[in-house]
């Protein structure tokens, strides 16, 4: 993206990478993309914050983060990673932690 004071970014998450793609390109939108991975955390103060001090430590630094649900005491939150690999290998062997959480039509 140009760094002008009239750019804009905008971030979308898709499960439907072509057709997010196809639409970018036909309205002639200028886009990069990248990976992301969602964890499943304790909704409690601090859980994020442990969570982001053992990816520092690991080496791997987060770029963005979004949440993007939150149930019964858990909260799903979308990570962007400098290092993808290592980050799901520490997330999901080494800590376990999920990487879904359901959401319920209320």
């Amino acid at each position: 993206m140009s760094s002008s004071s009239n750019s804009r970014q905008v971030r979308l998450i898709t499960s439907d990478e072509l057709t997010c793609r196809d639409m970018l390109n036909q309205g002639k939108y200028e886009f990069t993309e990248d990976e992301i991975v969602t964890v499943v955390i304790d909704d409690k103060p601090g859980s994020l914050a442990k969570l982001l001090k053992k990816l520092d430590r690991s080496r791997v630094k987060v770029n963005s983060t979004y949440i993007i649900n939150r149930k019964d005491g858990r909260v799903e939150f979308v990570l962007g990673l400098d290092n993808l690999e290592e980050g799901k290998k520490l997330l999901f062997r080494k800590l376990g932690l999920d990487s879904s959480l359901q959401a319920v039509n209320d």
